[in-house]
């Protein structure tokens, strides 16, 4: 009677652990059923990122206006070939 209540417990948490394994999985992927459910993992990720580069999006503009500074001087360099230096 003992061994088979061992064996019940130990079928149960190992069942457990798989299927909190099969939702963290679920959870993660995009499209998931279960995405409402740990959505608050997508906004958890989403403020480490703008932790650690909390000025991403200002400098991928900064960088953007630069390209298009260089580009416009370019141009402005070979169109006016006759201007006096």
């Amino acid at each position: 009677m003992m061994e088979t209540t061992k064996i019940v417990a130990l079928c149960l948490i190992v069942g457990l652990v798989v299927m909190m394994n099969i939702l963290l999985f679920a959870g993660f992927k995009r499209g998931s059923i279960l995405r409402g459910f740990f959505g608050d993992v997508d906004m958890y990720r989403k403020a480490t990122q703008r932790a650690r580069n909390p000025w991403a999006d200002e400098d991928s503009n900064l960088q953007e206006l630069s390209k298009l500074v260089q580009t416009l001087k370019g141009d402005e360099d070979h169109s006016a070939p006759d201007a006096p230096e």
